[in-house]
């Protein structure tokens, strides 16, 4: 509640509330869940820019305070940039990281066995996270790392 300052919002009626204030409930809710992973898919992308402007921040403060992993798509590399401490570039289907993305390893340029032991550190049940999410977003579950069809 306090990190997404929803609690001024609790006497209102949802018609009553903006979109940014709506968006900043949805999160609320989906993290009442207590997820082991949030997605968020384009997250401000319906905000004018003064809502955005009030969201931006809270999703900044949440990266910092929660101790889940956040996946957050979208088109927007400003907004990204602010928001993410690692990003990853799909580019027609394929994972693009640039070589200059520090963290990062190109694409392509990772050795099978050095990914296998990134894998093995994560353990099953994240790596399966992993995957439901790249399948989620359109990575063929088919080996090919184009599109799923």
């Amino acid at each position: 509640m306090a990190l997404l300052d929803l609690e001024p919002l609790l006497k209102r009626s949802t018609a009553k509330l903006s979109g940014g204030e709506r968006q900043r409930v949805a999160i609320g809710r989906a993290l009442l869940a207590q997820p082991d992973l949030l997605l968020m898919d384009e997250p401000v992308s319906s905000l004018d820019v003064e809502s955005k402007d009030e969201i931006i921040p809270r999703l900044e403060r949440l990266r910092q305070a929660l101790s889940i992993p956040v996946i957050y798509v979208s088109h927007d590399p400003a907004e990204v940039a602010r928001v993410a401490d690692r990003v990853l570039v799909i580019d027609r289907g394929r994972l693009a990281a640039p070589a200059t993305e520090p963290g990062l390893v190109p694409a392509g340029q990772m050795s099978e066995s050095a990914a296998r032991d990134a894998l093995a550190s994560l353990g099953q049940a994240r790596v399966t996270e992993l995957a439901i999410a790249a399948l989620m977003a359109g990575l063929a579950g088919d080996g090919s790392g184009g599109p799923a069809s």
